[in-house]
């Protein structure tokens, strides 16, 4: 639930050691974007929620910047809408009804909520955000969630020890056709530019992973981030997806569930699916 532009995304499952460790780790490993997104239900009314998620976060989206779709954080949007397989009439119309609100749609604003769920295991840590048009509502409904697993709430930023806010980007390893020219050839790839626009975008780590891997996995602050994919843009490096995401910092304080407590926390993460506030 750490996602900031659009789509839906779980907390990490993670628990945190005996004393915070602020060191920060570089990011590692090319399955990363795979790792942090949860498998949603293929049943119809997962799918339903999902799309009405992604249907609001475009709207979001569309009403700050009055339909443009040139727009970075309205593309992000319409982006993880695809990834969801909302149809195009729907992404439209998202778009038309946020860059045109009624006299009844209220403005929806993003709230975050820091807690932590007990397990046997020990204590998983995480961080909540969600795209709400009343505030009321989506607190009383994200706390139910906690209390309903013995989980609690905490103050705002309390779990800031455990996680780092970042951009992340993936982005294909190859090099963009120019609109207009869809029969000309893309030009060969080699991996030392992207890193060079990358770097010029205040890209922070670049993993390209295996020679198997259609994509490379880009990450950066996360108020560089619509920075960084302008520069890969003009680099005719289109980015398949782009958000923003709470990431643990450092790696080693994570601890595998055993079964009961993985139980006992998919639990939760259902009930927070089931939470159309919760991105």
């Amino acid at each position: 639930f750490a996602r900031t532009l659009g789509g839906a995304t779980p907390p990490p499952l993670v628990v945190p050691p005996a004393a915070p460790d602020h060191q920060r780790r570089t990011m590692a490993g090319h399955n990363k974007w795979s790792k942090i997104k949860r498998k949603k239900g293929a049943n119809d009314a997962a799918r339903a929620r999902e799309h009405s998620k992604v249907a609001r976060a475009i709207m979001a989206a569309s009403r700050s910047c009055g339909g443009d779709v040139s727009d970075l954080r309205l593309l992000s949007a319409i982006k993880a809408a695809r990834a969801a397989q909302l149809p195009k009439d729907r992404i439209n119309g998202a778009v038309e009804r946020g860059a045109k609100p009624g006299s009844g749609d209220a403005e929806m604003v993003q709230m975050r909520y820091d807690g932590s769920v007990p397990t046997p295991s020990g204590k998983v840590v995480v961080i909540a955000v969600a795209l709400t048009d009343n505030r009321n509502r989506t607190a009383a409904s994200v706390r139910a969630s906690f209390n309903k697993v013995g989980g609690e709430l905490l103050e705002t930023g309390a779990n800031d020890w455990m996680f780092e806010n970042v951009g992340v980007a993936l982005v294909p390893k190859r090099k963009s056709v120019e609109e207009g020219n869809e029969n000309d050839q893309e030009d060969e790839f080699h991996e030392d530019d992207l890193l060079e626009a990358a770097l010029e975008g205040n890209a922070s780590d670049v993993d390209f992973g295996t020679e198997d891997d259609e994509h490379a996995f880009v990450k950066c602050d996360a108020l560089d981030l619509l920075g960084l994919v302008a520069v890969l843009k003009e680099g005719m490096y289109e980015p398949s997806e782009f958000e923003t995401r709470w990431m643990v910092k450092d790696e080693t304080s994570m601890l595998e569930l055993d079964e009961s407590s993985l139980e006992k926390f998919e639990k939760f993460l259902d009930r927070m699916d089931d939470d159309v506030d919760v991105t």
